[in-house]
């Protein structure tokens, strides 16, 4: 659920709208279809989280009904009754193997909240 949205637009020319809007259908293509709640975590510099996680073999884990999508590594995907504890459990699998094997702690791109409102730190 999206809560608030920011927006900050710029003017440009015509022509150069046009081209950014076909590079972002193209990045969005690249991108799992499936339910989730975007890009997990921040891509550290210089590799990004996916190709880490990934490198950590763990495109596709799947725990109950969450699953680290096998299209893009850095998304967590919904395949159906995935609870929030699947996700988590996710998002604290992959930190925990890109940290031993590059020493690289992924920090979360999302902000997850609990029944309450509260942000849960992972």
């Amino acid at each position: 659920m999206i809560l608030t949205v920011e927006l900050e637009l710029k003017k440009d020319n015509q022509q150069k709208i046009k081209q950014k809007i076909k590079e972002n259908l193209a990045k969005r293509e690249a991108q799992p279809k499936e339910p989730s709640a975007g890009s997990i975590f921040i891509n550290p510099k210089p590799k990004s989280a996916g190709s880490l996680i990934e490198a950590c073999g763990l495109k596709g884990k799947r725990i109950g009904g969450a699953q680290i999508s096998g299209g893009h590594a850095n998304f967590i995907i919904n395949l159906g009754g995935a609870k929030a504890t699947d996700v988590l459990e996710l998002i604290a699998l992959a930190q925990k193997m890109v940290k031993e094997k590059f020493k690289i702690t992924l920090q979360p791109e999302i902000i997850i909240l609990d029944e309450n409102g509260k942000q849960i730190h992972y």
